[in-house]
This record gives C-alpha cells, sequence and structure tokens, in this order.
C-alpha cells in the first residue's frame, strides 16, 4: 500500500469536499423550497403570471478591498497621473500599497492583480484604456496600460472620449 500519511490526508480532503457538497445540497433544497413557496404566494396574487417566465438576476460578487467603483477610479487616476505607462504588476503594487493589502500576502495580492486585469480589459474594450505590449523596459510581451486620454472615463457620463489625440 501506499504513504499512509498520504492516503490519511486524502482521506480527511475527500471527507471534507464531501462534507461541503451535502452542506450546498442541503441549501439548494431549502432554497428551492423558498422558491416554490414564493411562486404560490405569486399565483394568488396575480394567478395569469407564470413564475418561470421571471429572468433569474445576475448575483454579484463584491471584493473586501475596494468600495463599488473605488477600484477603477483609483486605477485611473493612477494611469492620469504617471509619467510612464505602468505595467499590471506595478498598478497591483501601488494599489495593495494605497488599500494597505500585506505585500507579502501572495493570494491577495494575485486576487487584486485579477481584478485589476478585468478593469484594464474592461477599459481596453470600451475603448478608454490603451494596451502596450512589451514597452521601454520591460520584458516582451508584458501588459503595459496607459490612458488614451487626460479625460478618460472618470466617470459613466464622461466616457465619450472624443477629441483625444492619443486614440488609436
Amino acid at each position: 500500500m501506499g504513504e499512509m500519511h498520504v492516503v490519511s490526508a486524502l482521506r480527511d480532503k475527500r471527507a471534507e469536499i464531501s462534507g461541503m457538497i451535502a452542506g450546498l445540497e442541503k441549501e439548494l433544497n431549502m432554497r428551492r423550497t423558498d422558491l416554490a413557496h414564493l411562486d404560490a404566494t405569486l399565483r394568488l396574487f396575480a394567478p395569469g403570471l407564470a413564475p418561470q417566465s421571471i429572468k433569474p438576476r445576475r448575483q454579484t460578487r463584491r471584493n473586501a478591498w475596494f468600495r463599488k467603483g473605488e477600484r477603477s477610479r483609483l486605477v485611473l487616476a493612477l494611469l492620469r497621473t504617471a509619467d510612464r505607462p505602468l505595467t499590471t504588476r506595478e498598478i497591483t503594487d501601488r494599489l495593495t500599497a494605497a488599500k494597505g493589502i500585506d505585500p507579502s500576502d501572495a493570494q491577495a495580492r494575485d486576487a487584486v492583480h485579477k481584478t485589476i486585469l478585468g478593469l484594464l480589459n474592461s477599459g481596453k474594450d470600451k475603448g478608454f484604456i490603451q494596451r502596450i505590449e512589451g514597452g521601454p523596459g520591460e520584458a516582451a510581451g508584458r501588459p503595459v496600460i496607459m490612458p488614451l486620454c487626460e479625460h478618460a472615463a472618470s466617470s459613466r457620463k464622461s466616457r465619450s472620449t472624443a477629441g483625444c489625440s492619443q486614440r488609436a
């Protein structure tokens, strides 16, 4: 037989995961029961309404570090005031320092880095952030981000980049 400590650890992990699944299935059954009760109540007040026609609302996850809209405001402010293009790691380092996130916590840094990448990709798709590959002094292929213009997207009302001289 294999190493007993490995087998023991794997058995413990399997027990933990199967317990989590059982708990989630129990919660799912409770939510389905709640939904059935809600559908019955809806039928009492609106007999012609088909509850299945109501589209589910997407659940959004909040992160623990940034309030709503704060991350994008901080990143865009960083890019506007930067004297050169910044890599995503530099942006991550500056934001984690500004928010007081422990720089030695690799998991937190990676999570913040992923949210920044998502924000920058969204900004690139919307046209107010330009992605430059392999800028000066950077390793080739490392993403470097720079705003397209000074007034780019500080709020939803000002997302227009008309008149930007740097627009690609």
